[in-house]
This record gives C-alpha cells, structure tokens and sequence, in this order.
C-alpha cells in the first residue's frame, strides 16, 4: 500500500532527485517544500502521511520544523523524518 510524503529541502534538485526516486519505489510524492512555511501549509493542504525534511532550510532548523508539524498534525498520524 502507498502512502503519501511532503519532501522538504531547500535545494531544488534534491527534491526533485528525492521524488523521482521515492516514487519510482512506490511511494507517492504528494508534494514539495522549499520552507518550513511552505511545508506546514502543504501538511495542513494534503494530509500526507510521512514529511521528509532536510535538516537545515535556508537557516531554518529542520527539527523545528518536524516539532511545529508534529504540534499541528491533528490525526496524529504524521511522521515526521528530518
């Protein structure tokens, strides 16, 4: 069974080289994030699963980010990877 993942990096060629390998093994990219802003916006907008985040975002903290989408995850069913 696929699920749904948010990647979130700041570097545009990984996340387009994260989503092509991810969904190449089945896994369903359901979405990209550059920052955390963008990512807290896209988890509340399509309800993924899984949030695959880099550990640095332009000066943000990464671990920041998957405490504050962890916070806002209201099903409880969200993971967040950094």
């Amino acid at each position: 069974m696929a699920f749904g993942v948010v990647i979130v990096d700041d570097n545009r060629p990984f996340l387009d080289a994260a989503r092509l390998l991810l969904e190449r093994e089945g896994v369903r990219a359901v979405g990209v994030a550059s920052t955390s802003a963008e990512a807290l916006g896209r988890a509340e907008e399509l309800r993924p699963e899984v949030a695959l985040a880099g550990i640095t975002l332009a000066g943000e903290s990464g671990f920041e980010l998957a405490r504050r989408m962890a916070e806002h995850d209201r099903s409880g069913g969200l993971a967040v990877v950094p």
